[in-house]
């Protein structure tokens, strides 16, 4: 790349990407959830709102599934996406010491993907990040310099990281082949053909929702078979994709419902969109990772005041899991930005957060990628699940409104 603002490390830039995923993903303060609206979805979890309904368990056998079952898999990269045997992520040359993408410097965020069957990692020589994995294709993020066509000057100054123009583009693992949607985006998510994103108005130049300002952020997605973009004009942020439904942040104003009770319409409320009846309907607590009817989330503990790793504090970033069937809930770790897929979840570990060096490379700066087969529990063993001393294993009371 050749922008400026990317002059220093790597490290620095891929560090700085995921704040800014924190910061959007977390702009809404789940512990100020207090009312659900009668037009509220009642088949989502409620977590957020009674998440300090959460009981400790003790697991069947006295086996802690939360402790015994997380893989440190020995990778280094950042927003890991699972499909079947296969797990896509992205790093920074500089953790490479290498040039893949040929441009003459080691500063490059460059997606790879790891081998569950062999045990293997491919790195690839495309300058991307965001990963999302559907099949044997990998949608994500990239730089508009790293493109050669459809470029363009913009007239608005760059000043920060957020601000830099990304396209949304999708790799073929099996045939190797690269594909351009020449749409501007952020935050893919794929499943089956279609790529779900938020696109800037100002990236694109164009008043996407038809409200006389080029302000917003609109989401778009791209089917791959039809090669055509469909726009949704919703006003929304970090989409996620599941079957005809898209989940995604956006504004009290904008659905005119005040979340946070403070009589104030300037927060933010997270949402989904069904696109085959069109409708949208708030949900309460974070933006999920679904498969089929298990839920994952990440979250900050002090968004909601609680200590779920019990650690003494209430400062870290924990990955939450609900089965919707089973009304079974629990904690599998510190962690953060997590996929999942055939009952398996991958999510980020960062180092410090933890205070380990997980890769032995003799510092505590690494966001290295765990693994947690999730374990299948049967509605009557839960009958044989007894309240204990079980450390971080929880089910939820009332998690369904």
């Amino acid at each position: 790349m050749h922008i400026n603002i990317f002059s220093k490390k790597s490290r620095f830039v891929l560090i700085a990407l995921f704040i800014i995923e924190l910061v959007i993903l977390f702009g809404v303060d789940t512990g100020k959830l207090q009312f659900l609206s009668d037009s509220f979805d009642n088949t989502e979890p409620n977590i957020g709102r009674d998440i300090g309904d959460f009981k400790k368990i003790e697991t069947i056998d006295d086996i802690d599934f939360s402790k015994s079952l997380r893989v440190n898999l020995g990778i280094e990269g950042m927003y890991p996406s699972i499909y079947s045997n296969l797990i896509a992520y992205y790093v920074s040359e500089e953790v490479k010491i290498k040039d893949y993408n040929n441009d003459l410097d080691k500063i490059d965020l460059i997606l790879a993907y790891y081998n569950l069957t062999d045990n293997t990692e491919t790195v690839l020589d495309l300058s991307g990040f965001n990963p999302s994995l559907f099949s044997d294709v990998v949608a994500f993020q990239s730089f508009y310099t790293d493109l050669s066509a459809n470029t363009r000057m913009f007239d608005f100054e760059i000043t920060s990281l957020e601000q830099v123009p990304t396209y949304i583009r999708y790799y073929n693992i099996t045939s190797q082949v690269v594909y351009n949607t020449y749409e501007f985006g952020m935050y893919p998510h794929m499943v089956d053909s279609k790529i779900v994103f938020s696109t800037p108005e100002m990236w694109a130049g164009y008043d996407l929702n038809q409200d006389g300002d080029i302000d917003d952020n609109v989401i778009q997605y791209y089917d791959i078979v039809l090669r055509r973009t469909i726009n949704t004009g919703i006003e929304g942020n970090v989409p996620k994709l599941y079957k005809n439904l898209i989940y995604f942040q956006t504004n009290e104003a904008y659905l005119g419902y005040d979340i946070d009770g403070d009589a104030f319409f300037d927060g933010v409320i997270n949402a989904k969109y069904n696109m085959s009846s069109r409708e949208i309907l708030p949900i309460i607590g974070p933006i999920p990772n679904r498969y089929f009817h298990i839920f994952v989330y990440f979250i900050n503990e002090s968004s909601v005041g609680l200590d779920y790793n019990v650690d003494g504090d209430i400062d870290d970033f924990v990955i939450l899991y609900y089965d919707a069937y089973n009304s079974y809930s629990f904690v599998v770790g510190v962690g953060m930005l997590p996929s999942i897929d055939d009952f398996r979840i991958v999510y980020n570990v960062y180092e410090a957060a933890i205070n380990m060096d997980l890769n032995d490379d003799g510092d505590f700066d690494d966001f290295m990628i765990y693994m947690y087969p999730v374990p299948v529990i049967w509605p009557y063993q839960i009958e044989q699940i007894n309240i204990s001393l079980a450390g971080n294993v929880y089910i939820a009371k009332d998690d369904i409104v």
